[in-house]
């Protein structure tokens, strides 16, 4: 990259900047989010007539990794990394501080492709690495998606395709990965003096391609120390935070956290203290994020660390005159496959689990109905909305079909509100790939736990424009590496899955493959595990009865050049 190739070297910011490439290689426990198992770090400085090239600055180690999250045999295939590689490395808080200690200390950017893994583990050690925590993270795939848009995929290794960039010999390892991800870096860049509006500066940059690091994110919460737990007292003592409007004065809310906390069995986690029976979590404190705050005390009340989900629901409940109010953030916990669910007392109370019905019954009424709404919100992938317990008007999920009908015919929502109550569907693509033999090839997803096999596939990206068609083209190129011609469409099934989201499913024809085309077969390993050519009778054994119900109706409808089907579950419709 020289002056004549790209703007960004006479940006000064840019100039200045020590670009450090990152990549992590993991494992991924069931319940739990990723942990590392090695880290590769490799730092690159502009250099005029030559643009970003190696600064001298690296760093490479293996990770152990906590108990919960063992290395596999399929860890093992996909990286290479053996059990004894990692037998004498140190946890990931001390490799990740060693990292964080060793930073360049000129203005740095990290550079990762798809960001989110990397700043996701840096958030969750952010303790023992806050500087790295702290720094934005340049995603070489926000960056591909806007210099090269319209590509068929942005993944790493069809992105080297693309830009003819040599495969490194032990990809999957973070070494290597980082250095492809530092070539590609570099290529993307000299090509942004092409695009119509040029990236000519360091701000360009940052707002196209870097996200934001939760870390940063985090605000300062200040509440009066009156209204905090008494085990939280001694550790914070804030001001009570108040305004004035008009001369009146005025206190901010108080932030709880609470748990959904569900085990194998689906029984709910409830705290019983004083004959009363409530949820588990606590009050936010300052500098801490709910989820933060949410696993301190959930590993004060269960005496271990537990896993914190996504957000379920948001309440306000107003309170009493002189009193604060309290923002209550609701989230999913578990399941807790490992560790002991019967009763047990801690310094809060007793821990117990009960059934949803019975939980529901035991709670106070504005507890109650955050658990019926959280519980909605878990099953439909969405967020309620509540006001002292009571789901809201406009809330994604926990209307029930009564109530939202009742708003709908008395035309009490707007257009946001509606769109938003309105039940999800979840709409995916599949292609009937046969051989000459009528045999049919089925796939193994990497990402489901019992092995299961079925039709090459998946979710279409609706929000970014695409058709049932695309999404099937697609993912053919991603599961398969072939790129091939569909035919018609064979039929549209659709499944209802309540308390699921129902799911609408469209299955198209593919050409009938040849050895040639067998042999080009390619899959990701992180996706896929294994593909095969099933008979018909054969199915029996390898798949469920509705997907086996679908392959047959749509083999009846392409043998005999009818369709598209109406199925139902995989019957065919009356």
């Amino acid at each position: 990259m020289n002056r004549g190739v790209c703007g960004l070297a006479d940006d000064p910011g840019f100039q200045a900047t020590h670009f450090v490439v990152i990549d992590f290689e993991g494992t991924t426990p069931k319940g739990y989010s990723p942990e590392p198992i090695e880290v590769a770090a490799l730092g690159l400085r502009h250099v005029p007539g030559r643009g970003p090239v190696a600064s001298g600055f690296s760093f490479e180690a293996f990770i152990n990794p906590p108990p919960h999250a063992p290395l596999t045999a399929a860890d093992t295939a996909q990286t290479g990394i053996i059990a004894s590689d990692l037998a004498g490395a140190l946890p990931a808080q001390t490799v990740l501080g060693s990292l964080d200690e060793g930073l360049p200390g000129a203005p740095v950017l990290l550079v990762a492709h798809h960001a989110p893994v990397e700043a996701g583990i840096l958030f969750r050690y952010r303790a023992s690495c806050p500087r790295l925590a702290h720094i934005p993270v340049m995603d070489t795939r926000l960056l591909a998606r806007h210099v090269l848009p319209g590509l068929s995929s942005y993944s790493l290794d069809a992105f080297l395709g693309h830009e003819d960039i040599a495969q490194p010999p032990r990809r999957h390892r973070a070494m290597d990965d980082v250095t492809v991800t530092a070539a590609l870096f570099n290529r993307l860049l000299t090509r942004t003096a092409a695009l119509p509006r040029a990236i000519s500066s360091l701000d360009d940059l940052v707002r196209v391609a870097a996200r934001t690091p939760r870390a940063a994110q985090l605000t300062q919460l200040e509440f009066s120390w009156t209204f905090l737990e008494p085990a939280v007292q001694t550790r914070y003592s804030l001001p009570l935070a108040s305004s004035t409007s008009n001369g009146i004065m005025t206190r901010s809310p108080v932030l709880r956290v609470t748990a959904l906390a569900m085990d194998a069995k689906g029984r709910i986690g409830l705290l019983e203290r004083e004959g009363a029976a409530t949820l588990l979590g606590g009050v936010v404190c300052g500098g801490e994020s709910p989820e933060a705050a949410l696993a301190r005390h959930l590993t004060a009340q269960f005496g271990a660390p537990i896993p914190v989900g996504r957000l379920l629901a948001v309440d306000s409940l107003p309170a009493a005159e002189d009193e604060p109010d309290t923002v209550v953030h609701l989230h999913f916990a578990g399941p807790l496959t490992t560790l002991p669910v019967t009763p047990r007392w801690t310094a809060s109370g007793r821990v117990r689990w009960e059934a949803p019905e019975i939980a529901t019954h035991l709670l106070a009424p504005h507890l109650a109905g955050q658990v019926r709404a959280a519980m909605a919100a878990w099953w439909a992938g969405s967020v309620a909305h509540l006001v002292a317990g009571i789901v809201q008007p406009g809330s994604a999920v926990g209307l029930s079909p009564v109530e939202r009908a009742s708003l709908e015919e008395a035309n009490a929502l707007d257009p946001a509100s509606y769109r938003a109550v309105r039940p999800k569907v979840i709409c995916a693509a599949t292609v009937l790939l046969t051989d000459s033999a009528h045999r049919v090839l089925l796939v193994q997803p990497a990402y489901h736990a019992d092995n299961r096999w079925q039709l090459p596939g998946g979710g279409i990206d609706s929000d970014a424009g695409e058709s049932p068609r695309t999404a099937a083209r697609r993912e053919l190129r991603e599961e398969l590496g072939l790129n091939l011609p569909l035919g018609r469409l064979l039929a549209v099934n659709w499944a209802n899955g309540t308390p699921h989201p129902s799911r609408v499913g469209f299955t198209f024809s593919g050409p009938v493959l040849g050895e040639s085309d067998l042999a080009r077969i390619r899959i990701p390993p992180r996706e896929i595990r294994a593909w095969q050519m099933v008979a018909e009778d054969e199915l029996v054994h390898l798949v469920e009865a509705p997907l086996r119900e679908r392959v047959a109706a749509c083999m009846t409808a392409w043998r005999h050049g009818s369709g598209p089907l109406e199925l139902h579950d995989g019957t065919l419709w009356p």
